[in-house]
């Protein structure tokens, strides 16, 4: 039967959308976006119901697929030739006003702007529809525990309480504070960095990984899960801030940490911006741990933060990934009150063989 029907062929960042739809994921959502979705999640960061989802989730096609595929009462998607998914209940809209898109997904239309330029450089039209998996097909559980697999780990500990970590970055010493402060308090933590796609100059999401599997070594194994998250970065800021708050829900986490410039990107969005947006999700169903940018204090010897320090200036040193990468594209040793040095030593390797950055 598949071979007769019309096939649709799936690029990278398509193929990880419809992982994250078939394993739960992107809950509750079950397939891609059609335009009332659409415009529902653009306008009020809602799905038409009322659910909080703030992000779209959405298939790029050319006019001709289009056409051809609302035609069909099913589509086989494919990604390297392997039947991936059956997508059924298929409409298509128009994705012509993008500059508009962008101003309220991003804030801006400024093409310097990751996120905006990867939607301008996505296709016109976009097809909605129901997804599921081709029966025998397993290609869809990719690397990284699903969050079904997740939450059973979560059971079989008995945490009641758990937090959720998201990072792009290689994990510091503020990223440590973080981790450690959480664990005082909750039975588990999820460390879950983005291992999908990231703008260019961003660390590969592959060095991330390692550098977070040498440092939870420092925890007690049983109260951390480290896990992948294949999905995109969007570069989103306060919008995305949410998203990845309801997929951390939906990996069985009670808690999540919101930061400094979450999600942020060249100073698009306020420092903490994005803590402020969840006044508007009482309804998320997670609870949010809004914490302060940590940095390192001279003269208090530790990592602090404005609300428990009151030293300022040349007493201060900041951390951030930002900053670690520059020092890392510059050839400059990375100061250990900012980076293990293990783990700064692993980025200098990577670095070295040409293996650092995207």
């Amino acid at each position: 039967m598949s071979k007769a029907m019309k096939t649709i062929t799936l690029s990278h960042s398509s193929f990880l959308e419809i992982c994250c739809l078939l394993d739960g994921t992107f809950k509750p959502l079950l397939g891609f976006m059609d335009k009332t979705e659409f415009d529902s999640v653009v306008n009020t960061m809602r799905l038409p119901d009322g659910e909080p989802w703030p992000l779209p989730v959405i298939l790029d096609v050319d006019g001709e697929t289009a056409r051809s595929a609302t035609s069909e009462s099913e589509v086989l998607l494919v990604y390297q030739g392997h039947e991936v998914a059956h997508m059924s209940q298929i409409t298509c809209f128009s994705w012509s006003d993008k500059e508009t898109s962008c101003k309220k997904l991003f804030g801006t239309t400024d093409t310097i702007h990751p996120g905006v330029n990867r939607v301008l450089r996505q296709q016109d039209w976009l097809l909605g529809g129901i997804v599921e998996s081709v029966r025998g097909s397993r290609l869809w559980e990719h690397q990284g525990l699903t969050p079904a697999q997740t939450r059973k780990i979560i059971r079989e500990r008995g945490w009641s309480s758990v937090v959720g970590f998201q990072t792009r970055n290689p994990v510091h010493r503020a990223h440590e504070y973080l981790h450690r402060n959480a664990l005082e308090f909750a039975d588990g933590l999820l460390i879950h960095p983005i291992v999908g796609w990231t703008r260019s100059g961003d660390l590969r999401p592959d060095v991330v990984l390692r550098a977070y599997e040498h440092m939870i070594r420092f925890y007690p194994e049983n109260r951390v899960i480290l896990s992948g998250l294949r999905t995109a970065m969007r570069y989103a800021g306060p919008r995305e801030a949410v998203f990845h708050a309801i997929v951390r829900r939906n990996y069985g986490c009670t808690h999540f940490i919101v930061g400094r410039d979450h999600a942020g990107v060249m100073g698009f969005y306020g420092e903490y911006d994005a803590q402020r947006m969840f006044e508007q999700f009482p309804d998320i169903g997670i609870e949010i741990l809004e914490m302060r940018g940590p940095r390192y204090c001279s003269r208090c010897e530790q990592i602090t933060t404005d609300h428990s320090c009151s030293h300022d200036g040349s007493d201060l040193l900041a951390i951030s990934g930002t900053e670690i990468r520059r020092l890392l594209r510059e050839g400059q040793p990375i100061p250990v009150e900012m980076m293990r040095p293990e783990i700064s030593e692993l980025l200098i390797q990577a670095n070295s063989r040409g293996e650092l950055f995207c």
